[in-house]
């Protein structure tokens, strides 16, 4: 299965949208569009979802700002290597899936992330989905620009920064520093062939080190690039 990116029409569905979003992977995207209009989110779906999480903040003030936004970054970002699910409620998305068809992209419409997908892909509206109890940590909420996720150092998610430095340390016996680290992220992200990588090594870290640490790692090299791939 590949890889999902979740685009959250937040204003649309607010917290019912993220419905089923503890059972994503870690190779996964949330991927919140929010305004000024709705701009808390529950704080247990932070803490239970493991997919990486994204937050925009739309511009708004003219009529359906924000989903003109949220096409925009779909098609500017779109993979053939990912699938797409736009989550809302309103039925203007659907006269984009045959379009991104001819982009080579695969893109379905959801009214929330656990919703099961039916043949047509015809959207289904939920007169009510459960609350929870008064009082429940899910009636916590915090501010979007409050949340603190800080993917910048590594280039890539956090924990799939540190799944590649455990691979380096069991390769090399020790434990790249942040440094090194970003390096082979770098690397790996603009030459995923071996070849280029081990001329990359040789060019950053001098020839005698580059060519040492390259025979090291050259094994998991290919385990390394589809972690860094589907993190990115």
């Amino acid at each position: 299965m590949k890889p999902r990116v979740y685009l959250i029409d937040y204003e649309n569905v607010n917290k019912a949208g993220l419905e089923g979003a503890e059972a994503l992977s870690r190779f996964d995207k949330v991927i919140v569009f929010y305004s000024i209009k709705a701009d808390t989110v529950p704080i247990d779906i932070l803490n239970k979802c493991k997919a990486k999480l994204d937050f925009i903040k739309a511009e708004v003030g003219t009529l359906n700002a924000m989903d003109f936004q949220l096409v925009a970054y779909l098609f500017y970002n779109m993979k053939k290597s990912r699938d797409y699910y736009i989550i809302t409620k309103d039925q203007g998305f659907r006269a984009i899936l045959n379009m991104s068809k001819n982009y080579g992209g695969s893109v379905k419409i959801k009214s929330f992330i656990g919703e099961k997908e039916s043949e047509d892909q015809e959207m289904i509206e939920k007169s009510s989905i459960a609350q929870p109890n008064e009082g429940s940590a899910s009636d916590k909420v915090i501010k979007f620009n409050e949340v603190d996720i800080d993917r910048v150092e590594y280039g890539i998610d956090c924990s799939a920064a540190m799944e590649v430095s455990g691979i380096i340390k069991s390769s090399l016996g020790a434990v790249p520093t942040p440094d090194v680290l970003r390096m082979v992220i770098d690397g790996i992200k603009n030459y995923p062939q071996k070849s280029d990588f081990y001329l990359y090594c040789t060019k950053t870290m001098g020839q005698v080190p580059g060519q040492a640490f390259y025979s090291g790692i050259k094994k998991k090299f290919t385990t390394i690039k589809e972690i860094v791939e589907l993190a990115s």
